[in-house]
């Protein structure tokens, strides 16, 4: 049985593991009473500056001190990891659902929620480059800078051109593991052509470059554009496709993807508890 509902019978004081669980489970309780004090403010200026985002991580923790047991036999952890049958009403079910879904989705869970604040905030972003010693690159010039900056260069049309099998093969010369090409086609006399190689499963960025050729067969245009990106907006980008599990393939999708699923699953039943308790402690106060 989990510490935070075994309570000594005897008299004497509690446990330290029992003090904490009844700490974290005091705060949650609190938190989801709080969120029925917030809709019925929710037209305030305070309430729509709030982000919910800030308390996920708090959540995970204490929600994983309120299911670590108090003892580590495997009776016990057993009904902490695995779904149970034939139990006799809704609150036990979701009480099996809860700690189940939490115990195999608390890693994936923790990773989605730490990565999402490199996005949603500018100091955590800012904290990612610090730690390579760079600072964040600045916002893109305006649209027609770039066009000017970028424009094309073009050749005489005396010169004859490459075909695209010959510039294709330039490339798989080079990526020798390539498993896809995709050839963006420039203008007709353009001097370069832009080719993006994958030797990945198609969804993970470490394993894609974008090279440029020069249109006249003479080879390579400087360096794929992967490798000249510095070490801060690499770890970026990895930080980006750790997020959504992509830097694992279809693998990491898929337990990203089941890991959303169980948060779902992890609101409802934490809800249905969080209204059963309140409903028992009104009770018991009213006897």
């Amino acid at each position: 049985m989990p510490c935070s509902r075994q309570r000594s019978a005897t008299g004497t004081p509690p446990s330290p593991c029992f003090r904490i669980a009844s700490i974290c489970a005091s705060v949650n309780l609190d938190f989801f009473m709080s969120l029925s004090v917030l809709y019925q403010s929710r037209r305030s200026p305070v309430f729509k500056s709030l982000n919910f985002r800030d308390d996920y991580p708090f959540i995970l923790l204490t929600g994983a001190v309120l299911w670590w047991p108090r003892k580590w036999k495997w009776p016990l952890v057993k009904m902490q990891l695995l779904f149970r049958r034939g139990l006799p009403n809704a609150r036990a079910r979701h009480y099996n659902w809860h700690h189940v879904l939490a115990a195999w989705a608390f890693i994936p869970l923790m990773v989605i929620v730490l990565t999402g604040i490199v996005f949603s905030y500018s100091w955590a972003n800012r904290l990612v480059y610090a730690a390579y010693g760079e600072a964040p690159p600045k916002r893109s010039k305006a649209p027609a800078e770039d066009v000017i900056a970028d424009a094309p260069v073009m050749l005489p049309m005396s010169v004859e051109l490459a075909s695209l099998d010959e510039l294709a093969g330039q490339v798989t010369d080079t990526f020798g593991n390539w498993r896809r090409l995709a050839i963006t086609l420039p203008a007709a006399n353009a001097a370069e052509l832009n080719v993006s190689v994958d030797w990945g499963n198609g969804v993970q960025a470490g394993k894609k470059r974008t090279l440029k050729l020069a249109r006249d067969g003479s080879g390579l245009i400087g360096e794929p554009m992967a490798k000249v990106a510095t070490p801060g907006s690499r770890a970026r980008g990895f930080i980006r496709y750790l997020h959504t599990g992509e830097v694992f393939g279809i693998i990491g999708q898929t337990i990203a993807g089941l890991a959303a699923l169980a948060a779902l699953v992890l609101i409802y039943t934490g809800l249905s508890l969080g209204i059963r308790r309140l409903i028992r402690m009104r009770k018991s106060a009213k006897a």
